[in-house]
């Protein structure tokens, strides 16, 4: 047997030199402050850094503010407060305006320069935070550094009141202000912890995947990133005008006790004055400063942000909806209410012609029928409609992941398969918040998971999906039209997704990226 030589005074002093900073809490010294987080499987975790003032009191409807400055080392060992939103299944109770907090994950290993990529949480812009994801394992496996956001939510991120906008300020898409506020953070701050502040990647699901897209066409957001990902984010392309967000503004101040409007009167509203009048999802508007033009106008005309862009879709969104608002509320779809349901979705004088071009006879139940053509209209076909926009500018790669029986996070069982539903592909790139009854990946899943993460990472590390070792994924073009499938065994190019979701239909019909 060969015999191991022992080793040297030097050896050993360095061993036990990287054995004590690996115990010891990790810390960055940035602009912003020094900051103190924890290890957690190979990964340094910074939670609970504050990237702008409370947004309280005086400060409430008005832009972020810069954090006050702190003195010696900040404990980033937990999670900020999120920001306020009623209990649901996909978000956690809150009544605490101080909220804008983001956190930093960054591997272990010694390194700098690497790709940042930065998660918008999604919840229709009414209820999520940031502390339901964690990124730890896409930091670990690729050496990417990963922030994750809280943002204003509800009427307290994106109501339009008139007295509060004749303030001469920026007004109304105050969450997407606080957005870009955490980027400019970033920016200052990120190569403290390892990130390249010059390959910036934005990415977000749902309501997050909108505010990419706008951040896409806001001014405020140029030069803070430099790629894009959008998943299920276009299920609205035409933005309300001032005029209307400014309606529904009215309503809700006079609903709540201030009739005229004042802007005294609103920023001395409750809490959960505020939580229960805001009856409306928000839909941000273009108010002049902050957006300037609706997205489907601002894409037709190029004018955007020119960076590389992945977007997609799950290829069944709609069932969570039909799941939540059907199933588990008041029991399945029936045949006979199949055409009402479709008529509190689309305009009544459309449904006939709805219900013909998606005949219950072609489908397992009214369920799952009702669910594809909210699925195709609301969702598959605005981000065709977008991707065929963002192709003619700039390198674009498109996909939609198709898992036919993905984990189920946030709801129970139903008769109805929940299939590749809203937010199914997010626990494929990180871990998320889940029921207790959640079922484990699959080992194909766990194999599609590490795909994806690499996938995602190497878009952001190049503007291009494309790795080492990875199933090929071809560029979007006009002419091929060729979308990733993210499934089990291995991803593949498809043609022939417009088709499969009717999208001529719904191009007809008129209808697309309409609210």
């Amino acid at each position: 047997m060969r015999r191991v030589a022992p080793l040297s005074a030097a050896a050993l002093l360095l061993a036990l030199t990287a054995c004590a900073k690996t115990d010891q809490p990790p810390v960055a010294a940035a602009p912003a402050g020094t900051f103190q987080g924890i290890r957690a499987e190979g990964v340094r975790q910074f939670l609970g850094i504050r990237y702008a003032a409370s947004p309280e009191g005086a400060r409430r409807w008005q832009p972020p503010a810069e954090p006050p400055p702190v003195s010696g080392t900040i404990d980033a060992s937990k999670f900020g407060a999120h920001c306020p939103q009623a209990a649901s299944d996909y978000g956690i109770e809150s009544a605490t305006e101080d909220c804008l907090f983001l956190n930093v994950y960054a591997p272990d290993r010694a390194g700098s320069q690497a790709p940042v990529l930065v998660w918008i949480h999604g919840g229709a812009l009414v209820v999520g935070e940031s502390e339901d994801f964690d990124p730890s394992v896409m930091a670990r496996k690729t050496g990417a550094v990963v922030a994750t956001i809280n943002y204003r939510l509800g009427a307290l991120g994106w109501l339009a009141v008139r007295a509060l906008d004749a303030e001469g300020r920026a007004f109304a898409n105050y969450g997407l202000m606080d957005q870009q506020a955490a980027l400019r953070w970033v920016q200052r701050n990120i190569a403290a912890f390892g990130g390249d502040p010059g390959k910036v990647t934005i990415f977000g699901e749902s309501a997050g995947g909108l505010s990419v897209l706008l951040h896409l066409v806001s001014p405020g957001s140029a030069g803070l990133f430099h790629r894009a990902i959008v998943e299920s984010g276009a299920y609205v392309l035409r933005l309300p005008t001032v005029a209307d967000a400014e309606a529904e503004g009215a309503r809700f101040a006079t609903e709540s006790g201030c009739a005229d409007g004042n802007a005294a009167c609103v920023r001395k509203l409750p809490v959960a004055t505020i939580l229960q009048k805001e009856t409306q999802l928000p839909i941000p508007p273009v108010d002049g400063q902050v957006i300037r033009q609706s997205l489907d106008a601002a894409f037709a005309a190029g004018a955007f942000s020119r960076v590389p862009i992945l977007e997609g879709t799950t290829h069944d969104e709609f069932r969570l909806f039909v799941g939540e608002y059907f199933d588990l509320a008041k029991g399945p779809v029936t045949a006979d209410q199949y055409p009402e349901v479709l008529a509190s979705r689309f305009p009544k004088d459309a449904v006939p012609r709805i219900v013909a071009e998606y005949p219950l006879a072609g489908f397992a139940s009214p369920d799952i029928a009702a669910a594809q053509s909210s699925t195709d209209k609301v969702f598959a076909c605005t981000a065709d409609l977008v991707a065929r926009a963002h192709a003619a500018w700039v390198p674009t790669f498109a996909y939609e992941f198709s898992d036919p029986s993905p984990p189920q996070n946030f709801l129970a069982p139903a008769q109805m398969p929940y299939g590749a539903s809203h937010e199914s592909e997010v626990q494929f790139l990180m871990g998320v918040r889940s029921r207790p009854d959640t079922a484990a990946m699959t080992p194909a899943e766990t194999r599609l998971s590490d795909q994806m993460i690499r996938y995602w990472v190497d878009f952001a590390a190049s503007g291009d999906p494309n790795g080492s070792g990875l199933p090929p994924w071809p560029r979007y073009a006009a002419g091929t039209q060729q979308v990733q499938t993210l499934a089990p065994p291995d991803p593949k190019p498809m043609t022939g997704f417009a088709e499969a979701h009717h999208c001529r239909f719904w191009s007809d019909l008129g209808v697309l990226g309409l609210p």
